[in-house]
């Protein structure tokens, strides 16, 4: 009987001691890729990215992909998705909805705290607030591929569980990025082309308010 115990006591301690291992070396797997892409990153004075953005929630049947552009500088971004608009300054950012006719101008922050993230810093998210885990590699054609799962360390704050990074490990670019979302979408974002310091001038991350008036858009702030 005491026997038993012992080994069953000792299997246990082997059993844990081998998945904690793993699971660090894991851990340092995926922070070893993530580094080299915040390198990377962080060598560019702008970015410029059309994509794919899909909406899944398989309970309410829905699947929804659009064509979109995204425009980065700095702490700045523009987000050209579907006739909508989504344009920061870096302070306040403003949703530009043409077929409403209609301009929402929230603050950054507020801005995103409902979005759970700040979309400038869509592709260095993972630097701050995460834990992460290497899941597998695969290969697409001549690409090798990386599969990172990142956790928020506060999920009670967050809107969503996890965040799912594919990330060409040959140019340390992350080519598709999934949010699993709380309420059951899921939300992916794939990179379609990807140009390093493409032109962006101040001017593309403003909006003229008083021309959208000119127009007839209702200008809705939110900021007051």
């Amino acid at each position: 009987m005491k026997l038993r115990i012992t080994l069953i006591t000792f299997l246990t301690f082997i059993t844990f001691t081998t998945a904690f291992t793993q699971t660090k070396q894991e851990q340092e797997k995926a922070k070893v890729i993530l580094d080299e892409v915040s390198k990377k990153m962080k060598g560019y004075t702008s970015l410029k990215v059309e994509c794919t953005y899909n909406l899944e929630n398989s309970a309410a049947k829905i699947n929804e992909t659009q064509e979109g552009t995204l425009l980065l500088k700095g702490n700045k971004f523009k987000l050209t998705l579907s006739g909508r608009e989504v344009i920061s300054d870096g302070t306040n950012v403003w949703i530009v909805m043409k077929k409403a006719e209609e301009v929402h101008k929230k603050t950054q922050a507020d801005f995103n705290e409902e979005l759970g993230f700040d979309p400038a810093k869509i592709f260095t998210v993972y630097e701050e607030g995460f834990k992460y885990q290497f899941l597998k590699e695969t290969k697409e054609g001549t690409k090798t591929i990386a599969m990172i799962d990142l956790f928020p360390i506060d999920p009670g704050k967050k809107n969503y569980s996890r965040l799912r990074m594919n990330i060409d490990k040959d140019k340390s670019q992350i080519v598709s990025s999934k949010t699993f979302g709380k309420d059951g979408n899921t939300y992916t974002l794939t990179v379609k082309t990807f140009t390093p310091n493409a032109p962006a001038l101040d001017a593309d991350f403003s909006v003229n308010e008083a021309e959208f008036k000119k127009q007839g858009f209702e200008i809705v702030d939110f900021t007051e």
